[in-house]
């Protein structure tokens, strides 16, 4: 569904609360409270239809066109709320062929005990688990996917424990896919143990210890689970150990510089006048709807690790920051006019003080060109760098990068070397690297124990994180460049 084929949006409408809560009763008493949810009509390049409801921007529950009974969540519904849906486990090395477009096959279902209850063609989650090189404990990574269960719980428990074949889940969605790309694109939450391998063994004694290491990896999950086929335990969110839950909010954790009102008033003028200097000449196209001037060149160009919210400022409106900017010593800076209620900006005074005076803002200006830099301005350096992503982070967080930090290739090969070498991954006197490592094949998508050249392994890190330009100036300044490549006149 979602992973193999792109979609379009052909139209969206925000729910009412009464709708939210006939379409979704469950979900919203226990989930989504009465936060709005937006729904998304979508159709796939093969012509096809589906259904996605988003909450807060964040792809939440999807419907396939042509089911209209079940509801199917995305994985990241599943990270935030993983008492809702049955979850099975697969092995590291089968989820590679998740990636490629198979779906799940019955010898692919690790047989976890006590095995999770659920109907035929109902939706499940999907995780993987594999041994830890070291082999003293367990991985667990995800959900990483979502499906369409093709048997009741005890019909595809027979079929594994008789060894039969053939298809178990139907795979609509996994991590990385194009559903996946529409939303904020984090990475998956994942934990290491050393006490899950008696819930791998359905043989496993039921003593006091085995149901503390089976309860252990479920709580994890916060699936409810069947203790000797009797008594029903609810496991939810609160029942996650504080240290698991810690772990998990560490990889998703983004950090955001809490800021004073007097400080985001500072920022958002900093802000405004670097991008009329930087981004804008007096041939730019004039009027600006007000609203689309702020969406594209105030919240695009807030620094990395800062947090801008404009009803938090002194202003609270945009609009009366607009207004106030003008009443000082040296005349208008904007002039604004309104037609039915919408404000644009008619003109720009360029050269005001606040307009020459205005300083570059580092790490700010992703989408400006360099030819609208000052003329006198000389650019001495230009070096081609890489934003550090969170999919990259696991291998160089230990280095002390944070998320954002700026590296260039020759950075890359070394922390890459230097890994691979910690774990004994180095072939060929340093030409090769094999992938037998569960963190460097989540890192680089590639979830079989090959081996690769050292720089077709650079280049994969290299994709996965945002290009950047640094520019150095004679000046001694450094501009930042993310994601779109700068344009250089030579004249």
């Amino acid at each position: 569904m979602f992973t193999k084929h792109r979609f379009q949006i052909k139209n969206s409408s925000k729910l009412k609360y009464s709708e939210s809560k006939l379409l979704f009763p469950e979900f919203i008493s226990n989930c989504f409270n009465k936060q709005q949810l937006v729904k998304l009509k979508v159709q796939f390049t093969y012509g096809s239809n589906a259904v996605i409801y988003l909450l807060e921007k964040e792809p939440m529950i999807f419907q396939d066109g042509a089911d209209k009974i079940n509801f199917f969540p995305s994985v990241y519904f599943l990270w935030s709320f993983p008492t809702i849906f049955p979850i099975l486990f697969i092995q590291h090395s089968t989820f590679g062929f998740l990636k490629k477009g198979a779906d799940l096959m019955i010898p692919g279902i690790e047989l976890i005990n006590q095995f999770p209850k659920f109907e035929q063609n109902c939706p499940v989650g999907i995780s993987t688990i594999c041994k830890n090189k070291e082999g003293n404990g367990y991985t667990i990574c995800g959900p990483l996917a979502v499906g369409k269960v093709l048997f009741s719980s005890d019909e595809l428990k027979e079929k594994i424990e008789t060894g039969q074949k053939g298809k178990g889940v139907e795979i609509l969605h996994i991590f990385g896919d194009f559903l996946w790309e529409s939303g904020s694109r984090r990475s998956f939450p994942q934990f290491m143990s050393d006490c899950v391998h008696a819930a791998l063994n359905p043989q496993a004694s039921q003593n006091d210890e085995t149901d503390n290491l089976y309860m252990s990896l479920w709580n994890f999950m916060g699936k409810s689970i069947l203790k000797d086929d009797e008594q029903l335990i609810n496991l939810n969110a609160e029942n996650i150990s504080s240290k698991l839950k810690n772990e998990a909010e560490e990889l998703l954790k983004i950090e955001e510089t809490s800021l004073t009102s007097e400080e985001m008033d500072n920022l958002l003028f900093n802000i405004f006048f670097s991008a009329i200097k930087y981004q804008l000449t007096p041939a730019s196209k004039f009027p600006f709807d007000a609203g689309q001037f702020y969406a594209n060149y105030i919240i695009k160009n807030i620094p990395v690790g800062k947090k801008l919210e404009i009803k938090k400022t002194s202003y609270k409106k945009f609009t009366t920051f607009l207004e106030e900017i003008n009443n000082n010593e040296n005349g208008w800076v904007v002039k604004v006019k309104t037609i039915k209620s919408i404000n644009f900006i008619e003109n720009i005074n360029f050269d005001h003080p606040y307009v020459q005076n205005a300083l570059p803002f580092d790490e700010d200006f992703s989408n400006s060109d360099l030819k609208h830099l000052p003329s006198q301005t000389s650019i001495n350096i230009y070096e081609q760098m890489f934003s550090l992503t969170e999919q990259v982070m696991p291998i160089f967080r230990s280095r002390g990068h944070r998320r954002g930090d700026l590296v260039n290739i020759q950075e890359i090969r070394s922390i890459l070397l230097e890994y691979a070498k910690e774990k004994n991954l180095i072939l060929n006197d340093g030409k090769d690297i094999t992938l037998d490592d569960d963190t460097l094949q989540m890192v680089v998508k590639y979830f079989l124990p090959e081996t690769f050249p050292v720089k077709i392994l650079i280049q994969k890190l290299c994709e996965a994180m945002t290009k950047a330009v640094l520019v150095k100036t004679a000046g001694g300044r450094e501009l930042i460049y993310r994601g779109k490549v700068p344009n250089i006149e030579f004249k």
